[in-house]
């Protein structure tokens, strides 16, 4: 609709009220705008959960489904646990994917703040309050995102997301992948979502990381190798009193891994680290397929020095000119409370009336009714 259209609704409701001749049309007029108010509550919730899922295999298993299997091994299943218990839940709770989402929209200032940002319509660019030094000093990584959440959105051709999973960030943080830069060696947290509604195909051969936990039966991204639009992997971090707040965006272009003269790739490319026939679960080549690994596609430095690093699992099947894409991000561990610390603050607003639903606003008006008949 509109905007012209909600402007003049506004202009309508707004002359009501001195228009009305006694207290019970005022009265009407409020609670219709107040079960308005509560309606348009549920929309925006109904829709959030529907673009916004849970992306831990840890927790939601193969089926999306949480079966009580948190992880392998007991740390990967203690810091789960602890994170379930923060939200207050049974490790079995059924609801689990439910309330994780809530505790992200939580965060994230509201429903309608969560589901913005899905849309494209929110900034999520971080907030700079310090001066001079390097931020997050002296706190772990695993202190600095002990309740927080990532959302990780898939998007295609525009900023509207057409997949988002949200998951918790302790397990990640931290979790030993070191390497060697400048003779300093420096801890790494590998993140990356995992779940069975990714908009790719059905994943037919070995997974891409090397990583114990790591359980997908999709592949994130998939298409058409002369497929002219890109695709975009936006990654956002939020913790308790820090909204959503952008870490990383990596662009694929579908085009670029077609064969360019000499090249594999097209030169605007990284050199592949590399490159081996694809195989399938049971270790069995698959003919036609090829599988590249990149382990540093794209390097970035943040505000301040904090490296991160997005790895490409890519395969390329000659047969049917398709390509499949699984990435993960790579996050120094000293950028997690800097990111943390400098992130958008949930915006104060002044405190308003909870929106009552329709039984209640019933209610209200039958009562509202009886007084006034009383009173005549």
């Amino acid at each position: 609709m509109d905007a012209s259209v909600f402007a003049a609704v506004a202009d309508t409701l707004t002359a009501l009220p001195p228009a009305l001749p006694s207290v019970l049309e005022l009265a009407r007029l409020g609670l219709t705008c107040s079960r308005l108010q509560w309606l348009c509550a549920q929309e925006v919730e109904r829709r959030a959960r529907a673009r916004v899922s849970l992306a831990w295999s840890s927790v939601s298993g193969d089926s999306g489904a949480f079966d009580g299997k948190v992880a392998a091994d007991t740390v990967a299943a203690d810091e789960a646990h602890s994170w379930l218990r923060r939200l207050r839940l049974r490790p079995s709770e059924p609801s689990i994917e439910e309330d994780a989402v809530a505790t992200a929209a939580r965060y994230a200032g509201g429903w309608s703040a969560l589901l913005a940002g899905r849309e494209g319509l929110l900034s999520t660019q971080r907030q700079l309050r310090a001066r001079g030094g390097k931020a997050g000093r002296g706190c772990s990584a695993q202190l600095a995102a002990r309740d927080a959440v990532v959302i990780w959105d898939i998007l295609r051709a525009g900023d509207d997301a057409i997949w988002s999973g949200v998951f918790p960030a302790t397990p990640f943080a931290g979790n030993a992948v070191k390497f060697v830069n400048v003779g300093e060696r420096i801890r790494y947290s590998v993140v990356y979502p995992q779940s069975a509604g990714f908009p790719g195909m059905d994943q037919v051969w070995k997974p891409c990381f090397e990583c114990a936990n790591f359980s997908s039966r999709r592949f994130q991204i998939s298409g058409p190798i002369d497929d002219a639009q890109e695709w975009r992997h936006r990654v956002s971090v939020l913790a308790p009193g820090c909204a959503e707040t952008h870490l990383s965006t990596l662009a694929l272009s579908p085009r670029s891994f077609r064969a360019h003269g000499d090249s594999a790739f097209h030169p605007s490319l990284p050199e592949p680290t590399e490159i081996s026939r694809a195989v399938d679960s049971s270790g069995s080549n698959a003919p036609g397929v090829f599988h590249c690994r990149f382990s540093c596609f794209k390097k970035e430095e943040d505000e301040w020095g904090f490296l991160s690093r997005w790895l490409l699992d890519l395969w390329i099947d000659s047969r049917s000119s398709t390509f499949h894409a699984d990435v993960a991000l790579q996050i120094e561990d000293r950028a997690w409370p800097a990111v943390l610390a400098h992130g958008r603050r949930v915006p104060r607003l002044l405190p308003r009336p909870s929106p009552m639903p329709p039984s209640a606003a019933a209610t209200s008006r039958q009562s509202l009714c009886a007084v006034v008949a009383a009173g005549r």
